[in-house]
């Protein structure tokens, strides 16, 4: 028997191949580094293509950084953040978006790690990617919006709540949560937190 053959990648996998490499290249890199310290031809070397094929390939450093965080956020997404609030509504919706939110921390470091230095990033050097990072936040304040508006109109929650409000709080309880334990994992219990921090908006939204 001859050697097995080896099946040729057509045109798109190839470029499917390349990007996902050159892409998960620059997450590691932007965790370990951040955003100022990384350059395209580290991005290049990690990935181990040429600084020439990312540069017509995406341009620039920023249209880059773009397409690295649409696709951190787009694989939680699909990963997480559906799958868990499929078929729920009102509270059961909150709770499951909050319990996928902060397990997904851990499962995914270094591209939380990543998501947010280049959020914070889009506020000082990198500008080009704040209204990127504006509708992916309004996108998960709307889904909390809707599912609180849904349990008051069922009578679940206080009739005076506010639902645009209170979803403004959850985003920001679940960022103050993820921005302690990237600091400090090791003092971060992430499970007991997240049984609080349920606790904290059923409390805050009960009748």
């Amino acid at each position: 028997m001859g050697a097995p053959t080896t099946k040729r990648l057509t045109q798109a996998e190839r470029t499917a191949l390349s990007d996902k490499r050159i892409t998960d290249a620059t997450i590691c890199l932007i965790a370990k580094q951040g955003y100022s310290k990384t350059s395209l031809a580290q991005i290049a070397a990690e990935a181990g293509y040429t600084p020439g094929l990312i540069s017509h390939r995406f341009g620039s450093k920023d249209a880059l950084l773009f397409k690295v965080a649409e696709s951190i956020v787009a694989s939680a997404n699909a990963l997480q953040i559906a799958p868990a609030t499929a078929g729920r509504t009102g509270l059961d919706a909150v709770y499951a978006l909050v319990d996928a939110y902060l397990a997904g921390l851990s499962a995914r470091a270094d591209r939380t790690r990543a998501l947010f230095v280049l959020m914070f990033e889009s506020l000082g050097p990198v500008p080009a990617l704040r209204p990127f990072f504006v509708e992916y936040t309004r996108g998960i304040r709307n889904t909390l919006e809707d599912a609180i508006a849904t349990a008051v109109a069922d009578g679940g929650v206080r009739a005076d709540i506010d639902p645009a409000v209170e979803a403004v709080a959850v985003v920001g309880l679940l960022r103050g949560i993820a921005m302690q334990w990237l600091m400090d994992p090791e003092h971060v219990d992430l499970d007991a937190v997240k049984a609080r921090a349920v606790e904290l908006i059923r409390t805050g939204l009960a009748k």
